[in-house]
Formats: C-alpha cells, structure tokens, sequence
C-alpha cells in the first residue's frame, strides 16, 4: 500500500484530526456553574463594558481560523470547499502540535471575493488571527490586502509568505554551503502564483538580481506586462530585465538556483545538470514535486 492509500486508510481511522478539549474543570455543579450560566454572566458583562477584556476573558488570543475556499489545493487545483477540508484540518493539527496555537478550520461555499471577505468579517470576532490557505492567485492577494486594511487583527496567506519564508530560510543556510555571494547568483523560478509572487519578491531582499520566473505558459516578460494578471505583472516588472525569449531549459544553462512550486516533473536530469556547479535545486510542488531528490542528486544539484 502507498503512501496515499495509508493516508486515506488512517484519515477513515481518524475521522478528523482534531477536536475540542477542555481547559476548564467541568466535575461538579459548581464548576459547571462557573464556566456557563449563571456564572458565566458575568464576564459577558466585564467584556460588553471593556471590549478588550475579550482577550482575557476568553481563548480568543489563542485562537486562529484556517480558512480556504478549495480553489487552489496543494497540487490538486480547485477541488472545492469540502475537498479541501482534510488539508486545513492538517494545518490546524500543525498549528497545535508545533506552535501550542488552537486553530479551527473554515471553508466557505464561494469563490467571490466579496463573499469570502465579508464572511471573514463576520466571524472574525471569535478569533484572535486569520490564516488564508489554498485561494487561487490573483484574487487571494486582493483577498489578503483587504482583510488586513479592515480587520484589527493579524491577517497571513500561509500560500504566499509562509512558502516565501521557509523558502528564504532555506537558501540562506544554501547559500552558507555554496559560498557565493547572493548578488552573483542566478535564479530561474517556475510558478507564477501565490507562492511564486511572494517567493520573488524574497529573493530580491536577499539581493539576488538575476532573476527569471516563469508561468505554465513560459517566461514572464516586462514587455508583455499589459497581457497578464496584477500579480504576473508585478513579478514581469521584478525578473528578466532584458525580457528575454528564454525557455525553461535555456534559462537553466549556467543558473545556480532553481526553485519549482508549479506542477509535477517540470524539470529533467539534463536541465537541472546544465545548472553551475552546487546548484541549488528547491522542488516544492505538491504533492510531486518538478523533480524527485534521488534524480536531482544525481544531475549534479
């Protein structure tokens, strides 16, 4: 049995990932009475007289909604609200086995902008954070901007900045290996979504220039800008300076980095083999990546 049928096998075993526990002593009438009705009355009075005693009063401060509507689900595309429901209960199970954070997952039944951001307003009084996951690009950007602007509380697209962040960690300690500067390397990026904007934007913070990014239709050029979306403009206005007509494979000649969050077998042995020496090869599409670790070995990464 693979590893996709014993994940199936074990989430019918498991029935979900995650569930409620309690944090207040419910073993006699007295303390029942302390945690609900009457006793409970009188923080709701505490908090409908200082508002910010909400974060005192109650788990709100620890308490963060993971929130998706399918569109665009690890490697699987747009698989809708409930299909995606096993990835953001995995997520919360994340958020409380590594960070001590509760999370609860949300999936909303729209891909309207507009919809899914006044339903996370509406309910955002219950939690102290919001972690948008799987909305396809560009809408999740605007998605993000806007909720950050309205809401008074944290906002993160774990898609764009957390991908972005790992990413940068990763070549930094890269970077430690290889010992070349970061201003002389060369970078070809392929995925021009969520991850992809943001991951770009990182690269040119850690000083690399020489930049090429490419979408499932080929080089992202500046000249070209007009043609595509707001967040594939953005990237065509911050790689390819010269917007050279470059596939995937002539970009790859001589490049030392190599990052992949698009589809699956994006890259052969040969191209990653063409690449300078110590290259280094981050294949992150999910859940197959551009090319497996054995082969990237192999090819000299």
């Amino acid at each position: 049995m693979d590893r996709y049928e014993k994940s199936l096998e074990a989430h019918r075993k498991w029935k979900g990932k995650i569930e409620t526990a309690l944090k207040a002593p419910l073993t006699n009438r007295e303390e029942l009475g302390l945690a609900y009705t009457p006793g409970v009355a009188r923080a709701c009075e505490v908090i409908r007289d200082h508002p910010q005693e909400v974060w005192e009063l109650t788990g709100r401060g620890n308490l963060v909604a993971v929130i998706s509507d399918g569109s665009a689900v690890l490697g699987l595309g747009d698989i809708g609200a409930e299909a995606s429901l096993p990835v953001m209960e995995g997520k919360c199970a994340l958020f409380k086995k590594f960070g001590g954070v509760n999370a609860v997952p949300v999936v909303i039944h729209s891909q309207d902008p507009e919809v899914i951001i006044e339903t996370i307003k509406n309910i955002s009084g219950s939690f102290g954070g919001i972690n948008l996951e799987d909305i396809s690009a560009p809408r999740c950007v605007e998605i993000e901007r806007r909720l950050i602007e309205e809401l008074d509380i944290p906002v993160f697209h774990d898609d764009q900045h957390g991908t972005a962040i790992v990413v940068a960690a990763a070549l930094i300690n890269a970077q430690k290996l290889v010992r070349k500067p970061f201003s002389s390397m060369k970078a070809v990026l392929s995925g021009a979504g969520a991850a992809g904007s943001s991951i770009l934007r990182m690269l040119q913070i850690l000083g690399i220039k020489d930049i090429y990014a490419f979408d499932s239709h080929g080089i992202l050029r500046r000249d070209k800008a007009d043609q595509y979306t707001s967040v594939k403009a953005e990237m065509a206005s911050m790689s390819n300076p010269d917007s050279l007509e470059l596939s995937l494979e002539e970009a790859l000649v001589g490049a030392d980095i190599f990052i992949g969050v698009s589809v699956p077998r994006r890259v052969t042995k040969k191209e990653i083999s063409s690449m300078s020496k110590d290259a280094i090869v981050f294949a992150l599409a999910n859940p197959e990546p551009e090319i497996h670790y054995q082969e990237a070995i192999e090819a000299g990464a």
